[in-house]
């Protein structure tokens, strides 16, 4: 009997994790946006609030870096919002380029965060091609798929260091 009532206790504990997780998940989707200006596809990341509805209209929060935005920040935003101390929103991560530039110690994500960064006038255009992509690709995809406010006082930038100064831009 005590090692019948040990396995039920060790299942409903595995489902209870398991399922917490799969019904958390669903709330963090990865999605691929193609840029004419940058001529590839580039990932998102999208942060959807606990309870999602698809006929709100939410203040959204575009980000760079989305490779950062995982189950950590999914998490941290769904304390935020479950405890009032943010409303619900969408968050948009573009994941950055991180492939080395050939013949160099740096990144394509230099570039693109950077103005001006880089040997040759391609690499030197990638800021303006990203800013392309970021403000106005990006955005329109975002706007079509997702049911964020359009209203400039609901949208926000985040960004972290060289990310953070792409957004000062």
């Amino acid at each position: 009997m005590r090692r019948f009532t040990l396995v039920i206790v060790i299942l409903l504990a595995a489902i209870r994790l398991l399922g917490s997780e799969l019904i958390n998940e669903y709330h963090m989707i990865i999605d691929t946006v193609y840029s004419e200006s940058l001529q590839e596809s580039r990932m998102i990341a999208v942060y959807l609030p606990p309870d999602f509805d698809e006929k709100k209209t939410y203040p959204v929060i575009f980000a760079t870096d989305g490779q950062l935005l995982d189950s950590v920040y999914k998490i941290s935003l769904d304390s935020l919002i479950e405890k009032g101390h943010l409303p619900e929103l969408i968050m948009i991560g573009a994941f950055s380029n991180e492939k080395k530039v050939e013949g160099s110690d740096y990144e394509y994500r230099n570039c693109e965060y950077i103005k001006g960064w880089g040997e040759d006038r391609v690499l030197k255009k990638r800021f303006d091609n990203h800013f392309v992509f970021f403000t106005e690709e990006l955005v329109k995809y975002v706007e079509q798929k997702y049911p964020i406010s359009r209203e400039r006082k609901y949208r926000y930038f985040y960004g972290c260091s060289n990310g953070a100064g792409f957004g000062v831009t």
